[in-house]
């Protein structure tokens, strides 16, 4: 399965993107609830992966390709409430990684889960997500 798969099989959706930020939103169905109806860790760590992959790829150029180098996520408590909403932003650029901050709430704002995302550049190799394009 590959990254767009993935997210199609999460319901993962970009809603907004400029260069350097992303806002993403995760509405699984409950079929994947945990027992106590809310959301499991795993997912909203896979879900923060995205999120922040969207907005590294935001200051990326065209050509360039982005992967995962490191995932760090904090679980504040538990999400019962979705669509989980994730702003993703690139706190620092460099020739050859992206560091980047993710904060994931519920719809009325109650946050559920930061982390931080570390993403190796390689020019050359084009875009995973291209910006314009929902595919």
């Amino acid at each position: 399965m590959n990254a767009r798969a993935l997210a199609q099989q999460l319901q993962v959706k970009c809603v907004e993107m400029e260069r350097g930020r992303a806002v993403t939103e995760f509405d699984p169905s409950e079929e994947w609830r945990n027992p106590n109806n809310s959301v499991p860790g795993a997912m909203i760590a896979a879900f923060a992966d995205h999120a922040a992959g969207f907005a590294a790829v935001s200051a990326t150029g065209p050509d360039d390709y982005t992967v995962t180098v490191d995932l760090d996520v904090r679980f504040i408590r538990a999400a019962f409430h979705t669509p989980i909403t994730c702003e993703a932003l690139v706190v620092r650029r460099g020739r050859r990684l992206a560091f980047t901050r993710m904060e994931m709430r519920e719809p009325d704002g109650t946050l559920v889960a930061d982390g931080t995302a570390s993403f190796f550049i390689e020019s050359g190799l084009g875009r995973a997500h291209p910006i314009g394009r929902d595919e």
